[in-house]
């Protein structure tokens, strides 16, 4: 990555990753805790519904990682980072973040631990537990059934009724 100046007026660096990308980069000595998070802006479209499952789907396992257990124990070898992920809307824009929270490098005795959670964070964005070029076909049920358990608690707690017609 490289540094960019940059005309923004808030205390960021922005920096330039590969494929375009835009890196905003707030240092301060403020927080015990280190905070890496990639959202990802996408059309509030008929594409939408497919999109939902992508961070739960990419958080269930990667290729080095292959389960939650495993993405788990990694979390834990990083001083109980914590990887999260999640769908939202602003807008017209519908909003999948991806997001680690570390331990400050200046508390973990010389690691460098915020470039782990980002090696981690880069391993469930780029390296999806796949099969045959697919999520795995229980993982992409289990997370479908959840979704639509999630919708139906939803509407159930808002009152939400259909109407046909």
């Amino acid at each position: 990555m490289s540094a960019q100046s940059t005309a923004h007026a808030d205390p960021f660096t922005v920096l330039q990753a590969p494929g375009g990308a835009e890196v905003h980069l707030l240092r301060t000595r403020k927080y015990k805790s280190a905070i890496l998070s990639w959202v990802l802006e996408c059309p509030l479209d008929a594409q939408r519904a497919s999109r939902a499952l992508l961070p739960d789907l990419l958080t269930r396992g990667t290729a080095r990682y292959p389960g939650l257990a495993d993405l788990n124990a990694r979390c834990e070898e990083l001083y109980a980072a914590d990887l999260s992920a999640g769908v939202s809307s602003h807008g017209s824009l519908q909003l999948l973040r991806f997001r680690v929270d570390v331990l400050a490098d200046r508390f973990a005795e010389g690691r460098p631990l915020l470039q782990e959670a980002g090696a981690l964070l880069v391993d469930v964005l780029h390296r999806p537990l796949v099969e045959d070029g697919r999520f795995r076909a229980d993982y992409f049920e289990q997370e479908r059934e959840n979704l639509l358990h999630s919708i139906a608690r939803w509407v159930t707690t808002r009152g939400i009724t259909r109407t046909d017609g």
